[in-house]
């Protein structure tokens, strides 16, 4: 009876932790979204300027480093640091936007950044899982608590049985 009640309390934990997952990814997008935005106006001097010579960002900044002034590395290195974050934001807005949605989790994965994550989680608010995406994860969920729960309820006999053993029993 205990078993049974426990398996339903992790199966509808895992139902209702994974059914968050597609709110999740949404706030993380917008995350993304925003820091592309403001990395992509950080760098709108640079790339202006670059522009109007007829250059790339990176080479007008190759061009900046000859120059080789104390002030002026520690600005290239800077820049240089931004347009790496830039193409990497990119190329993970992208990614995500183009995954389809049985895909998206996998994707998200691949193009992670920690930064991103801490700082939706601490803006996260949870959805209500109404959408055919947010039931396939809330039933996933499921499957994971289920299996989490079998898991440890194996383990916990076997070493209950290894404590206890059951006597022989005589025919």
């Amino acid at each position: 009876m205990l078993s049974r009640l426990v398996n339903g309390v992790f199966s509808v934990t895992g139902a209702a932790g994974f059914s968050q997952a597609p709110g999740f990814l949404v706030q993380y997008q917008q995350q993304l979204a925003g820091r592309l935005a403001q990395v992509t106006d950080d760098l709108s001097a640079l790339t202006d300027a670059a522009q109007r010579l007829g250059m790339t960002a990176e080479a007008f900044l190759a061009l900046a480093d000859q120059e080789q002034g104390v002030y002026s590395a520690a600005l290239i290195a800077g820049a240089r640091q931004a347009l790496n974050d830039q193409a990497a934001l990119q190329a993970a807005y992208d990614a995500l936007t183009a995954a389809p949605a049985a895909t998206r989790g996998l994707t998200f994965l691949q193009y992670l950044d920690e930064a991103v994550v801490r700082d939706t989680l601490a803006n996260f608010a949870p959805v209500v899982p109404l959408t055919l995406e947010g039931l396939l994860y809330a039933g996933a969920g499921l499957l994971v608590g289920v299996g989490l729960f079998a898991l440890l309820d194996s383990a916990a006999r076997r070493t209950w049985q290894g404590i206890f053993p059951r006597p022989q029993q005589k025919t």
